[in-house]
């Protein structure tokens, strides 16, 4: 399938240069692009795992990138895993926003 593909890709391609220093400053950015192309292709929990294994894979995203995450579980309303992509932003020490708060407000109502 297209996320089987896009993995593929990604850890083929992609992956094996994470950790030059020269593509340090690009990280951030191909964090963004994984994220929300992830997420348009509706692989969001993919995403997530990724996320979850990101030392392996070279992606740390930010702020931003957790709340595409979140923001796309809400629409799936698959509101466990929202929360579950907000506790992982914490354990990863990302400062949560006013956005990412609001997300996790939103799927605590909907999930109780």
């Amino acid at each position: 399938s297209g996320v089987e593909s896009v993995s593929f890709a990604f850890t083929n391609n992609i992956a094996p240069f994470r950790f030059r220093k020269s593509l340090s400053k690009s990280r951030d950015s191909t964090s963004s692009i994984f994220v929300r192309t992830s997420c348009r292709i509706g692989a969001a929990d993919k995403a997530l795992q990724v996320i979850q294994d990101k030392l392996q894979y070279g992606i740390f995203p930010s702020t931003t990138g957790f709340n595409m995450i979140m923001q796309e579980f809400l629409k799936l309303k698959d509101f466990k895993s929202a929360l579950k992509t907000f506790d992982q932003m914490e354990s990863d020490e990302i400062e949560p926003s006013a956005r990412s708060y609001h997300l996790a407000i939103q799927a605590c109502c909907f999930e109780a």
